[in-house]
Order: structure tokens, then sequence, then C-alpha cells
């Protein structure tokens, strides 16, 4: 997972994200899948995706109250948040704290494994995956439909903008996902046509040049935003993430 976090860490300077997106997808999905290996009969299969919503953390927690085996534990526990920070990073790029945190984290266990710091890795470990629980239903939140709408919303926004132009910017990642849903994303494979991925990103390049708030964004950053929106739907629409079907 390194690999992720370098990308991660890259976002802060880049002034054009659009590349970074893809090269973050590009490991998320070797973070989410494993590689082809051949089967006894020679034949190769490639095992399903991890199902995040089956992980039981409360009875994690229970079992690492009982074990003697903590650092087992803890090693299980940090592969689980892994896999399940994987997925909702390539959901929405912009959740790079948690990720820094979660790295933080296990930094501070490898530094120190003494018994009083083994647990208080489990105890940080267990509060960060109550605080994805939390960040997995921020959109209802910020009032939104979906995951897919508060991914283009945070990719939208920025510090700067009043509580107003912040209200706008959720239409607009509503709209825009609308429009698309319905036009140009209806396209057969368009993520393979490089006509249709041009009409896909003039779409979004239209529907932010009309729909911004006048005074939040100047030629260049609506510019930048529509290219981070493009790379984020161009790879999301290839099934990373738990909102891929909205770019479909």
């Amino acid at each position: 997972m390194w690999a992720l976090y370098s990308k991660l860490q890259a976002a802060r300077s880049t002034p054009d994200i659009s590349a970074l997106l893809q090269s973050l997808y590009d490991v998320v999905d070797t973070a989410l899948t494993t590689e082809d290996r051949p089967s006894a009969l020679g034949v190769h299969q490639t095992p399903p995706r991890y199902d995040l919503s089956q992980i039981d953390f409360a009875r994690l927690r229970a079992e690492f109250e009982k074990t003697p085996h903590k650092a087992v534990a803890i090693l299980n526990l940090q592969e689980q948040l892994a896999q399940r920070l994987a997925a909702m990073v390539a959901a929405n790029p912009t959740r790079v704290d948690l990720y820094e945190r979660y790295q933080h984290i296990v930094a501070d266990y490898n530094r120190d494994k003494d018994a009083v710091e083994v647990q208080k890795v489990m105890d940080d470990l267990f509060a960060l995956n109550d605080q994805l629980d939390d960040e997995a239903k921020r959109y209802l939140r910020e009032g939104l439909d979906s995951d897919a709408q508060l991914a283009v919303f945070d990719l939208l926004q920025k510090d700067s903008l009043t509580r107003a132009e912040r209200e706008k910017i959720k239409q607009v990642a509503k709209g825009l996902l609308t429009t698309l849903a319905n036009g140009k994303l209806q396209i057969d494979h368009w993520r393979e046509k490089a006509t249709a991925q041009a009409q896909v990103k003039a779409e979004i390049v239209k529907h932010l040049w009309a729909n911004l708030p006048d005074n939040g964004y100047d030629d260049d950053e609506i510019d930048l935003k529509a290219n981070a929106v493009f790379a984020h739907l161009f790879t999301a629409a290839g099934g990373y993430g738990g909102g891929a079907r909205a770019y479909h």
C-alpha cells in the first residue's frame, strides 16, 4: 500500500490531478485484486474481489480482547482496513487524510511493539474503522443521493466557497452525473472510444462552465476541475469503488 500513499502525497503539489487520479486507480486496482494463478488443472483463475461488506469488525474487536496473539490480530486488522481504504479511495480520491492516518498508526506500531503500544494501536485502528463508517455515510449528511455524487462534489469544491456556493456545487454535481448518465455515458464502451471520451469530456466542461458559481472559479480552475472529474469518471467507470454503476 506504500505506492498508494505515495500517489496520494503527490496530490498535494500537483496542480492538474487528472494524471494523478489515473495512476492512483492503477495502484488501487493492484491492491484490491490478487494475481491470476493456475488451478490444479493448469487453468488460470482470478479470485473474486474482497467482499468488504462482510467484514465483522465487532467480532474482530471481541477476538482481540481474548487472544494472547495480539500481533497477529493487529496484522489481520491492518489488512482488512487497507483493503477497505483502497476501495474507499477508489470511490473518492479526495479521502487522502484517512489513508494518511492509517499510515501513521502503522508506523507508530512498527516503531514500538510493547504491550501498551499494541493495545493503543489496536484501539486506534478500530477508531479509524469507526471513522470510515462515518465517512461512508457522509453523502447523506451532505444531502446528496449517493457516494458517487459526493465524489464529484468533493472534486469540485474548494475552501474559499461560501455556504451558498457550496450548496450550489452540490447541485452541480447532481446535475452533471444525471446529464452524463442520461446522455454521453450511455454510449457503449465509451471508455474505449476516443471520440466518445472527447464527448464526455466536452459535456463536463460545458456543464461546469454553465453552472459553477460565477465568482468562485477562474477559467484555469474550471479546466482543472473538469480534468479531475473526467479522470475520476473514466477510471471509476471501469468498476472501481462503490459508485461505478453511476458512471456507465
